[in-house]
């Protein structure tokens, strides 16, 4: 069953009908009446119908997965790139993040000298108090 569409999601398909190029994203944040998930579940729908194709895919998060671009009329879909390896994320997040690395390798320093702590010769054991 088919559901008429709200003013929001035609004013979309107007946009898209006159040439241009919108992601989901792009359709829910013009308008505060449109659900980022409406806004999915409809261009998904109308891309399975074929009245949309996937133009380009673009990438909001630095790490994140990439969206489809639609544009209105049947056309070729714009290959999916591939994912970004856990190697380059992580690679990313040490660029974007330095403060929060060198915390991190600080913590696994302390957690390995917990675990193991050095051995104390007896003149440090003897300057410390602790017996050796």
């Amino acid at each position: 069953m088919a559901y008429p569409l709200s003013p929001a999601l035609t004013a979309a398909r107007e946009r898209l009908q006159r040439g241009e190029r919108l992601s989901a994203r792009d359709v829910w944040a013009a308008d505060p009446c449109i659900h980022r998930s409406a806004a999915h579940l409809t261009l998904t729908r109308w891309h399975a119908q074929h009245l949309t194709h996937i133009v380009e895919w673009r990438r909001y998060a630095s790490n994140g997965m990439p969206a489809p671009v639609y544009a209105w009329g049947e056309g070729k879909d714009a290959p999916r790139p591939k994912p970004i390896s856990k190697v380059e994320s992580i690679r990313r997040w040490r660029a974007a993040h330095p403060d929060l690395f060198a915390a991190q390798l600080n913590r696994m320093k302390a957690r390995r000298l917990a675990a193991r702590p050095p051995r104390l010769d007896p003149l440090m054991s003897a300057l410390l108090g602790v017996r050796a």
